[in-house]
């Protein structure tokens, strides 16, 4: 069964979760390619490196706190262009790990807000002391349930 592609399909329609996987499987090779061509920057896990994370409808990005590699990244979300989803700026975060100069700048250029760790990510906390129980007792709690 072939479909016409005309519109805007909508949440509910059948359809909708597969060009939703197709689309973020775009955007998942451009970084990738951006990356590889050196203009993103990720971190290292053993042989592998991390420039992004999917997941459901949220994505993480992982590239050096610089105006180039911000300037490349706005690049490829302009993904946008040829796809059918938009990146909602309002809800994005620049999230700084370790020192970074300049973050309020480099939120500005992007326009959008500046978090600092730790927060909770998923219901995970993220940057927190590993070590701290107050920290884990939420996720121990829902693990119990």
């Amino acid at each position: 069964v072939f479909r016409e592609l005309e519109g805007s399909y909508k949440q509910g329609d059948p359809l909708s979760p597969l060009l939703f996987t197709m689309v973020m499987e775009v955007l998942s090779r451009m970084m990738d390619r951006a990356r590889e061509g050196g203009f993103l920057r990720g971190f290292g896990v053993g042989q592998v490196d991390v420039s992004h994370i999917l997941f459901a409808v949220d994505t993480i990005i992982f590239c050096g706190a610089e105006e180039s590699q911000l300037h490349y990244l706005r690049c490829v979300l302009c993904f946008e262009v040829v796809s059918v989803l938009r990146i909602n700026i309002g809800k994005s975060e620049i999230i700084p790990v370790g020192r970074v100069e300049d973050v309020e700048v480099l939120a500005a250029n992007m326009e959008c807000m500046v978090k600092q760790l730790p927060i909770t990510y998923l219901g995970l906390p993220l940057g927190a002391p590993h070590k701290s129980k107050t920290v884990w007792n939420p996720v121990v709690e829902r693990m119990e349930k």
